[in-house]
Protein backbone atom coordinates (compact mmCIF):
# COMPACT_ATOMS: atom_id res chain seq x y z
CA UNK A 1 0.00 0.00 0.00
CA UNK A 2 1.24 3.46 -0.86
CA UNK A 3 2.10 5.78 2.01
CA UNK A 4 0.08 8.79 3.05
CA UNK A 5 2.12 11.79 4.15
CA UNK A 6 1.33 15.04 5.93
CA UNK A 7 3.70 17.84 4.94
CA UNK A 8 4.02 20.89 7.18
CA UNK A 9 5.67 24.20 6.54
CA UNK A 10 7.11 25.65 9.77
CA UNK A 11 7.23 29.44 9.92
CA UNK A 12 3.72 30.87 10.09
CA UNK A 13 2.23 27.37 9.97
CA UNK A 14 3.59 25.65 13.06
CA UNK A 15 4.78 28.79 14.84
CA UNK A 16 3.57 32.40 14.79
CA UNK A 17 6.84 33.94 13.58
CA UNK A 18 10.10 33.13 11.76
CA UNK A 19 12.38 30.61 13.48
CA UNK A 20 15.51 31.92 11.82
CA UNK A 21 14.87 35.51 12.90
CA UNK A 22 14.27 34.41 16.47
CA UNK A 23 17.58 32.55 16.42
CA UNK A 24 19.53 35.43 14.89
CA UNK A 25 18.21 37.79 17.56
CA UNK A 26 19.21 35.21 20.16
CA UNK A 27 22.75 35.04 18.71
CA UNK A 28 22.92 38.83 18.76
CA UNK A 29 21.95 38.87 22.44
CA UNK A 30 24.71 36.33 23.17
CA UNK A 31 27.38 38.31 21.30
CA UNK A 32 27.61 35.66 18.57
CA UNK A 33 26.47 37.79 15.64
CA UNK A 34 28.68 40.54 14.22
CA UNK A 35 29.01 43.14 11.44
CA UNK A 36 31.35 40.88 9.49
CA UNK A 37 28.58 38.25 9.41
CA UNK A 38 26.40 40.75 7.52
CA UNK A 39 29.34 41.44 5.23
CA UNK A 40 29.58 37.71 4.46
CA UNK A 41 25.87 37.76 3.63
CA UNK A 42 26.33 40.69 1.24
CA UNK A 43 29.28 39.06 -0.53
CA UNK A 44 27.40 35.80 -0.93
CA UNK A 45 24.38 37.67 -2.30
CA UNK A 46 26.52 39.09 -5.10
CA UNK A 47 28.04 35.69 -5.81
CA UNK A 48 24.75 33.78 -6.01
CA UNK A 49 22.40 36.14 -7.86
CA UNK A 50 22.82 33.91 -10.92
CA UNK A 51 20.88 31.22 -9.00
CA UNK A 52 17.89 33.52 -8.60
CA UNK A 53 16.78 36.22 -6.19
CA UNK A 54 15.18 33.83 -3.70
CA UNK A 55 18.32 31.72 -3.37
CA UNK A 56 20.52 34.82 -3.07
CA UNK A 57 18.33 36.29 -0.31
CA UNK A 58 16.26 33.77 1.64
CA UNK A 59 18.62 30.91 0.79
CA UNK A 60 21.62 33.00 1.79
CA UNK A 61 22.95 31.72 5.14
CA UNK A 62 26.47 33.10 4.72
CA UNK A 63 26.30 34.92 8.05
CA UNK A 64 27.25 31.56 9.58
CA UNK A 65 30.51 31.44 7.63
CA UNK A 66 33.45 30.22 9.78
CA UNK A 67 31.25 29.62 12.82
CA UNK A 68 31.72 26.36 14.74
CA UNK A 69 28.86 24.08 13.72
CA UNK A 70 28.66 22.23 17.06
CA UNK A 71 28.51 25.47 19.03
CA UNK A 72 25.74 26.80 16.79
CA UNK A 73 23.80 23.55 17.18
CA UNK A 74 24.01 23.82 20.98
CA UNK A 75 22.85 27.43 20.89
CA UNK A 76 20.00 26.45 18.57
CA UNK A 77 18.85 23.86 21.11
CA UNK A 78 18.84 26.47 23.90
CA UNK A 79 17.03 29.01 21.72
CA UNK A 80 14.41 26.48 20.67
CA UNK A 81 13.64 25.53 24.26
CA UNK A 82 13.65 29.08 25.61
CA UNK A 83 12.16 31.15 22.82
CA UNK A 84 10.67 29.08 19.97
CA UNK A 85 8.81 26.32 21.76
CA UNK A 86 6.35 28.73 23.40
CA UNK A 87 5.43 30.16 19.99
CA UNK A 88 4.15 26.88 18.55
CA UNK A 89 0.45 27.06 17.71
CA UNK A 90 -1.45 24.61 19.99
CA UNK A 91 -3.69 23.79 17.03
CA UNK A 92 -0.65 22.93 14.88
CA UNK A 93 0.64 20.57 17.56
CA UNK A 94 -2.78 18.98 17.78
CA UNK A 95 -2.97 18.58 14.00
CA UNK A 96 0.45 16.89 13.82
CA UNK A 97 -0.53 14.50 16.60
CA UNK A 98 -3.77 13.65 14.80
CA UNK A 99 -1.84 12.64 11.70
CA UNK A 100 0.60 10.61 13.77
CA UNK A 101 -2.27 8.68 15.34
CA UNK A 102 -3.47 7.83 11.84
CA UNK A 103 0.06 6.59 11.02
CA UNK A 104 0.60 9.22 8.36
CA UNK A 105 4.24 9.98 7.69
CA UNK A 106 4.96 13.52 8.91
CA UNK A 107 7.32 15.64 6.80
CA UNK A 108 8.60 19.10 7.68
CA UNK A 109 9.39 21.22 4.61
CA UNK A 110 10.85 24.64 5.32
CA UNK A 111 13.55 27.08 4.26
CA UNK A 112 14.64 27.41 7.88
CA UNK A 113 18.06 26.45 9.25
CA UNK A 114 18.89 22.73 9.46
CA UNK A 115 19.75 22.76 13.16
CA UNK A 116 16.42 24.44 13.92
CA UNK A 117 14.61 21.87 11.76
CA UNK A 118 16.28 19.14 13.81
CA UNK A 119 14.88 20.67 17.00
CA UNK A 120 11.35 20.57 15.56
CA UNK A 121 11.84 16.97 14.47
CA UNK A 122 13.04 15.90 17.90
CA UNK A 123 10.25 17.73 19.69
CA UNK A 124 7.48 16.24 17.54
CA UNK A 125 9.11 12.83 17.06
CA UNK A 126 9.37 13.27 13.30
CA UNK A 127 11.98 11.48 11.20
CA UNK A 128 11.76 13.24 7.86
CA UNK A 129 12.33 16.88 7.03
CA UNK A 130 13.88 19.16 4.43
CA UNK A 131 15.39 22.57 5.13
CA UNK A 132 18.26 24.72 3.89
CA UNK A 133 21.47 22.65 3.72
CA UNK A 134 24.59 24.37 5.00
CA UNK A 135 28.02 23.14 3.94
CA UNK A 136 30.40 22.23 6.78
CA UNK A 137 34.15 21.69 6.46
CA UNK A 138 36.48 20.94 9.35
CA UNK A 139 33.68 21.57 11.82
CA UNK A 140 32.85 25.05 10.53
CA UNK A 141 30.24 26.44 8.17
CA UNK A 142 31.65 27.55 4.83
CA UNK A 143 28.82 30.00 4.14
CA UNK A 144 27.50 27.96 1.21
CA UNK A 145 23.95 26.66 0.89
CA UNK A 146 23.73 23.34 -0.94
CA UNK A 147 21.13 21.66 -3.10
CA UNK A 148 17.51 22.64 -3.60
CA UNK A 149 16.39 25.47 -1.37
CA UNK A 150 12.91 24.62 0.05
CA UNK A 151 11.01 27.75 -0.84
CA UNK A 152 8.41 28.35 -3.53
CA UNK A 153 9.09 26.14 -6.54
CA UNK A 154 11.91 24.50 -4.57
CA UNK A 155 9.34 22.89 -2.28
CA UNK A 156 7.45 21.44 -5.23
CA UNK A 157 10.74 20.20 -6.68
CA UNK A 158 11.62 18.40 -3.44
CA UNK A 159 8.20 16.75 -3.26
CA UNK A 160 8.49 15.50 -6.83
CA UNK A 161 12.05 14.28 -6.28
CA UNK A 162 11.68 12.44 -2.97
CA UNK A 163 8.03 11.31 -2.93
CA UNK A 164 7.53 9.31 -6.10
CA UNK A 165 4.14 7.99 -7.16
CA UNK A 166 5.24 4.36 -6.78
CA UNK A 167 5.55 4.67 -2.99
CA UNK A 168 3.41 7.66 -2.02
CA UNK A 169 -0.20 8.53 -2.76
CA UNK A 170 -0.24 12.32 -2.89
CA UNK A 171 -3.92 12.31 -3.82
CA UNK A 172 -4.70 11.01 -0.31
CA UNK A 173 -1.92 12.98 1.40
CA UNK A 174 -2.00 16.31 3.23
CA UNK A 175 -0.02 19.54 3.04
CA UNK A 176 -0.09 22.70 5.14
CA UNK A 177 1.41 26.09 4.27
CA UNK A 178 0.76 29.74 5.01
CA UNK A 179 2.19 31.76 2.15
CA UNK A 180 1.49 32.52 -1.50
CA UNK A 181 4.83 30.86 -2.31
CA UNK A 182 3.44 27.57 -0.93
CA UNK A 183 0.59 27.36 -3.46
CA UNK A 184 2.54 25.47 -6.11
CA UNK A 185 3.62 22.70 -3.72
CA UNK A 186 0.22 22.54 -2.00
CA UNK A 187 -1.49 21.86 -5.33
CA UNK A 188 0.42 18.57 -5.58
CA UNK A 189 -1.71 17.16 -2.75
CA UNK A 190 -5.28 15.91 -2.58
CA UNK A 191 -5.75 17.59 0.81
CA UNK A 192 -4.12 21.02 0.84
CA UNK A 193 -4.54 23.73 3.46
CA UNK A 194 -3.56 27.38 3.73
CA UNK A 195 -3.12 28.39 7.36
CA UNK A 196 -4.15 31.79 8.77
CA UNK A 197 -4.43 33.58 5.41
CA UNK A 198 -5.20 37.26 4.95
CA UNK A 199 -8.16 38.16 2.71
CA UNK A 200 -6.10 38.26 -0.47
CA UNK A 201 -4.45 34.88 0.14
CA UNK A 202 -7.76 33.36 1.21
CA UNK A 203 -9.31 34.41 -2.10
CA UNK A 204 -6.41 32.86 -4.03
CA UNK A 205 -6.70 29.65 -2.00
CA UNK A 206 -10.41 29.36 -2.77
CA UNK A 207 -9.73 29.95 -6.46
CA UNK A 208 -7.18 27.13 -6.38
CA UNK A 209 -9.54 24.81 -4.41
CA UNK A 210 -7.22 24.87 -1.39
CA UNK A 211 -8.88 24.61 1.99
CA UNK A 212 -8.40 27.20 4.72
CA UNK A 213 -7.70 26.63 8.40
CA UNK A 214 -6.91 28.94 11.29
CA UNK A 215 -4.41 27.86 13.95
Amino acid sequence: MKKTIAVFDIDGTIIDFFSERIFLLFLLSKGKFFINDLFNYAVNFLQTTNRGFIFATKGNKAYFKSKNSKEIEKLAHICFRKHILKRIFPRAKEKIEQHQKKHHEIVFLSGTLPFLLNEYKKYFGVNKGYSARLEIKNGRFTGKTLGIYPYGEGKAEIIKKFFDKDRYDLSRSFAYGNHLSDIKSLKLFGNAFIINPNKKLAAIARAESIKIEYF
